[in-house]
Order: structure tokens, then C-alpha cells, then sequence
């Protein structure tokens, strides 16, 4: 299989939220000559609290938090070109998922922002304030689609604003519900893991032969064509290491009940649950759903969610011993 390497944009200083507002202009405008029509997109930041959002209290980022892959003409074999953009855990979004007419990314305005995926709202280090569609191509000459978002992250986190001022911490990881997959080898559409095709199951990220000629990789593309609700980004979180590598903070822009995954924090969740005991088992149900783009949480809340399948066994056993 041929590798491509991607190029982004480094880390620059902006003085001013017009820099941001200029950047998600051009990347409109470069949609709308693309297609050859008036594309019109509603910016976010109309809506923000600037006396809460303010110069003095957060630390304002640009970032670039995910790509799409395009199909081949079955609609779910990933082209050799944009096998690069599958991440870590072997998630993709497709193209017309991800942007138009789906538009997915949008559900990343207003999602939390955390560090290392410990998703405890208590612990959120601030919010997307915006995010924006920018087209690429990648190295086969695909139009593709990288989102990036506008990060406000609150100046109270000394440590994390310190390191990401001196660009010690650079990258994001994005967290999503996945209400529908797909396999992309087979194109199977699948609504929970008891549905999974032997390919999700047994060949998840191998290389394969494509009917196409060229070789791919069996990955799982996250929500449906049209269907918006088929997949919903819920948090970008700084990590040591992205799944996705074009994750990377762009700029510096300086302007006027989810559970606890993290891979570092499993052995805290059990005490603070009595070894899972105090877990609501419904929980489960959700967290099938989620998806993170960096490997060792994704790790994390496999096993988290194969204990509470275990704890609702031993619940389910023990209901039925009783009334023997």
C-alpha cells in the first residue's frame, strides 16, 4: 500500500478574532468556487458571550480536529489516497458525512473541551466556539474535507495554558457518539456491536485488495449520508499524542453526563464506583456508541464498557438464581 505524508499549517500568533473570522471567510469562498454557487454558512461567533469569553480569561486556539476520506463508486471502499486520513482506532468519516449535505461537523460548536478525554463536565477545560469546513486535496488530487474549530480554553488551567502557549502541547483528539457505522469493506450499516459485520469484528484497520485494483484498509466509517444525527462530535480534547495527525493547533488567536474514560483514570473510576458496583448499567447502552480518536482511551473505554457487560451478567444471573 502507498503511504502519503500530509502537510499542515504551523502555529502562528493572531492578534485579532477578525484573523479567525478572514480564515473561515476564505474557506467558504473557496467552497463556493468549487461548486460553482453562493454557499452561505452561518458563523457562531454572533452568538458567543464575549464578556465571558474574554481576552483576559481564555486562551483562544485554531485547530484542525478531522478529516473525510472519499468513497469509491460503491460508496463505502476508501480510495487509496484517502486511506491516510483513517485514524488511529480505524475511524473515518466520509466526505459527504462529514460536510455537505450531511454536515456533522457542525455538532462540534458548542461541545466541551477536555484534556486526555476525562469527560467529567467538572473538569472541562472550556468550548468549540466555532468550526468551519476547509477542502484539501490529498496526494491522489481528492477533494477532501479537514474541519477546524476555534478552541476557547479557560487561562484558570495554568498548567495546560503554559504548555500549550509554548507549544509544548499542540494537538487535539476529537470525541463522538457513533449511532451508525459502516464497514467499509463490505458497506454493512450497523446500529450496535451485535450487528457487526465479520469484518468489523476480525479484519478492523488490515490492509485489503479492493475490486477496484488497488489496496485499502477495513475501517469504520462513523454516520450515514444524510442522516445528521447518525453521528455527533461532543468534545476535542489536548493530548500528548493524536490519532489524527493533522490535529494540530494552526494558530494562537488571542480576542476582546459523560463518564470518566481516560486510560490514566480507569483505576480512579473504580474506586470511586466501588469497583464499578455504583455504575449505572444503562450507561453501557451509551458508551457503545463512543468513539475517540486517540488510541489508549479508546482502549480504556472498551474495557470499561466489557465490565459493565460483565457486571449486567452477574445482575441478570443473580436475578435468576433468586427466583429459582
Amino acid at each position: 500500500m502507498k503511504l502519503f505524508s500530509q502537510k499542515f499549517h504551523t502555529a502562528q500568533i493572531i492578534d485579532k478574532i477578525s484573523d479567525w473570522q478572514d480564515y473561515r471567510h476564505s474557506c467558504v469562498s473557496t467552497y463556493s468556487d468549487s461548486r460553482r454557487e453562493r454557499v452561505r454558512t452561518a458563523s457562531h461567533l454572533s452568538v458567543v458571550d464575549w464578556d465571558i469569553y474574554n481576552l483576559n480569561d481564555f486562551i483562544f486556539t485554531h485547530n484542525t480536529i478531522v478529516a473525510s476520506v472519499q468513497s469509491d463508486k460503491d460508496g463505502h471502499t476508501i480510495t487509496e489516497s484517502s486511506v491516510p486520513s483513517i485514524n488511529a482506532n480505524e475511524n473515518a468519516w466520509l466526505s459527504d458525512v462529514l460536510g455537505p449535505p450531511t454536515n456533522i461537523y457542525k455538532s462540534f460548536v458548542g461541545a466541551e473541551n477536555f484534556y486526555e478525554h476525562v469527560q467529567d463536565f467538572r473538569l472541562s477545560k472550556g468550548k468549540i466556539l466555532d468550526a468551519v469546513l476547509r477542502q484539501v486535496k490529498n496526494e491522489g488530487g481528492e477533494k477532501v474535507w479537514y474541519v477546524d474549530i476555534l478552541v476557547a480554553t479557560n487561562r484558570r488551567h495554568r498548567d495546560l495554558v503554559s504548555r500549550i502557549s509554548k507549544k509544548e502541547i499542540q494537538t487535539l483528539s476529537m470525541g463522538c457518539l457513533a449511532n451508525i457505522t459502516m464497514c467499509s469493506k463490505c458497506g454493512k450499516t450497523m446500529r450496535s456491536d451485535w450487528d457487526a459485520c465479520q469484518h468489523m469484528k476480525y479484519e478492523l484497520g488490515q490492509p485489503y485488495l479492493t475490486d477496484y485494483g488497488y489496496q485499502s484498509k477495513v475501517a469504520e466509517l462513523c454516520g450515514l449520508t444524510g442522516n445528521s444525527e447518525s453521528c455527533k462530535f461532543i468534545e476535542a480534547s489536548w493530548v500528548e499524542n493524536p490519532a489524527f495527525q493533522g490535529a494540530v493547533v494552526n494558530h494562537y488567536i488571542s480576542i476582546p453526563e459523560a463518564r470518566n474514560i481516560s486510560a490514566s483514570n480507569i483505576i480512579n473510576l473504580q474506586k470511586e464506583t466501588n469497583g464499578f458496583k455504583d455504575i449505572n448499567l444503562c450507561d453501557a447502552n451509551t458508551l457503545r456508541h463512543m468513539r475517540v480518536a486517540d488510541k489508549r482511551s479508546m482502549t480504556a473505554l472498551k474495557l470499561y464498557v466489557s465490565e459493565l457487560d460483565r457486571l449486567s451478567r452477574q445482575k441478570r444471573i443473580g436475578s435468576i438464581a433468586s427466583q429459582i
